[in-house]
């Protein structure tokens, strides 16, 4: 598979190996995306925890941030990965 399905620019082949060799290794890896339903889509696809956020949105970034933090006790985080694509 060369992207994700459902996930909008198609996500970049390295970063799909990436999230599924984390996973593989016991990590837990979040997928945040702007549209529930594709972002949902692509996370469950990837075996992500999806993360509804829109960095875009103060609004959005604050439930985003409070959706990580009800995902992974932050006192457990031993490694932060953070990707981003960014189309304006």
């Amino acid at each position: 598979m060369n992207h994700a399905p459902g996930a909008v620019p198609p996500l970049d082949p390295e970063l799909i190996l990436t999230a599924r060799r984390l996973i593989a290794l016991g990590y837990t890896v979040l997928a945040g995306a702007r549209d529930s339903q594709r972002g949902a889509k692509a996370a469950h696809e990837l075996g992500a925890t999806f993360i509804k956020i829109d960095p875009t949105d103060d609004g959005s970034v604050s439930s985003g941030v409070g959706s990580f933090q009800r995902v992974l006790d932050p006192g457990s985080v031993e490694n932060l990965l953070w990707l981003s694509h960014y189309f304006g």
